[in-house]
């Protein structure tokens, strides 16, 4: 009976023995890869290393947008809790003198960037946080400061519609560049050239990968790749004919636009009101709610996308129109008497001029502004005859300009009037695009361009604000 007894129990010993060996086998041998894979990303971390974003200048080399040196907080999460996280927040929050409400945004912060290797904390600490920072820094070792260049147009607003601002990279941003996927902190450009050309001015990030401690405090580097050189552009603006747009404006709503008909480069581009890049540059919030809610509008571009009927500047192009399908000559006469009317009985359309401007030829009818005379002249040609000459000219789709957000206006047509308004083409339709109203709408940019190809007898230019691009 004890024989079986110690059988049984060698039996059940071995069993034990067996399976401590298989679990303890399956530990060291089998899962040995997948434990040192997750200790080696508890204590290995990549972080980005930014070139210094491109400059931007005018062709006479005088500096336009730089950057300059912010002091920022910032805070290594590595694999802490959130409740840990937030201890820390509060411990160096209570430190620095930073109000509460400021420490919950930037608790919550951390809660939308769980995912970031780092956040920041505090942008551009003034000298005195910088002095507490330093006093208390061995009490927060996953806390430290670190230096970032910014960007700063030295002339605040003046160019702000055509070199526009920067901000933090977004979620839509992130999905759309794979090389951001570390680097979700990066600034990258909004609107203006600095959208359209931020992959010329910011170049290819570097990294680092380093070992951390608990803290998240960097112990040794292990591997470093330096960031691409960046470029410089520069641009075809006439710095004193930007300043004398602006004046002119005075802060009212308006746009001026000036391009050189020998080649397209814009000599002037001014949009009002305007706004401060500067305070959207070196903030990650900056005034930007401020700005956006202003009923004027100061971040459209009126330029490159504001909608406007090109009214009387339309009519030198119809008389153009006239002259070369031979309806008119420079001496066919128009009787003015202040109005038009397609049959005796039909409505009457008025010119601007109640009683009228009398006889005219083209000459005259253009420097008057005689609307009559092109009424007449527009029902004498068509509306598809006119829209084909006016796109000619650009005004049937957009320029092309190198500056991010551009819009386009209407130019009607059959096809456009049923597909956009379910109606039929009238010929009173016409006799209101003769005069460029109606449904005609031009940006100021397309209708520079058109005039520009009207002053150098028809080459239409694609045109441009960056003249050139150095590395």
């Amino acid at each position: 009976m004890l024989k079986n007894r110690a059988v049984t129990l060698l039996i059940l010993l071995f069993i034990i023995v067996f399976i401590s060996f298989i679990q303890i086998f399956r530990l060291i041998v089998l899962e040995r890869d997948a434990y040192l894979t997750s200790s080696e990303e508890n204590r290995i971390t990549i972080l980005p290393i930014y070139s210094a974003r491109g400059l931007i200048r005018l062709s006479s080399e005088e500096l336009i947008s730089e950057n300059i040196v912010f002091h920022n907080l910032v805070i290594s999460l590595g694999n802490k809790s959130f409740s840990s996280v937030n201890k820390t927040i509060e411990g160096i929050g209570f430190d620095l003198d930073i109000k509460k409400t400021r420490v919950e945004k930037i608790k919550n912060k951390i809660h939308l960037n769980k995912k970031s290797k780092k956040v920041t904390l505090i942008e551009n600490l003034s000298s005195e946080q910088i002095e507490k920072y330093l006093f208390y820094r061995e009490k927060w070792p996953s806390i430290k400061l670190e230096s970032e260049l910014r960007r700063f147009l030295i002339d605040g607003s003046l160019f702000s519609h055509v070199v526009g601002y920067l901000g933090r990279i977004n979620a839509d941003e992130l999905a759309e560049e794979e090389e951001f996927l570390l680097f979700n902190e990066s600034w990258v450009g909004k609107t203006g050239l600095e959208k359209q050309y931020d992959e010329t001015l910011r170049g290819s990030f570097g990294y680092k990968t380093v070992e951390v401690d608990v803290y998240g405090k960097e112990v040794r580097e292990l591997r470093r790749i330096k960031p691409s050189t960046t470029n410089t552009i520069y641009l075809s603006l006439d710095k004193n004919l930007q300043r004398l747009a602006k004046k002119e404006l005075n802060g009212r709503r308006g746009a001026i636009i000036a391009i050189d008909p020998n080649n397209g480069l814009v000599r002037a581009l001014v949009s009002s009101p305007d706004f401060n890049p500067n305070v959207l540059n070196q903030s990650e919030k900056g005034n930007f709610t401020e700005i956006a809610s202003d009923p004027d509008g100061p971040f459209f571009n009126r330029v490159i996308s504001g909608n406007y009927p090109p009214a009387s500047t339309i009519k030198p192009f119809i008389g153009l129109l006239g002259l070369q399908e031979g309806v008119i000559d420079w001496g066919t006469i128009v009787e003015d008497p202040g109005f038009f009317q397609i049959n005796a009985e039909g409505r009457k359309y008025r010119g601007s001029r109640e009683e009228g401007h009398g006889s005219v030829n083209l000459s005259k009818a253009i420097i008057e502004s005689s609307d009559v005379y092109f009424y007449e002249l527009a029902t004498q040609l068509s509306v598809d005859k006119i829209y084909a000459f006016l796109g000619s000219f650009g005004l049937s789709n957009k320029t092309g300009i190198d500056i991010y957000g551009e819009g386009e206006g209407i130019l009607p047509n059959r096809k456009w009037k049923l597909g956009a308004v379910g109606d039929t083409w009238y010929v009173g339709d016409t006799v209101n695009l003769g005069i460029g109203q109606g449904y005609i709408t031009v940006t100021p940019l397309q209708l520079a361009l058109a005039i520009s190809a009207f002053a150098n007898k028809g080459k239409v230019f694609r045109p441009r604000v960056v003249e050139r691009i150095n590395d």
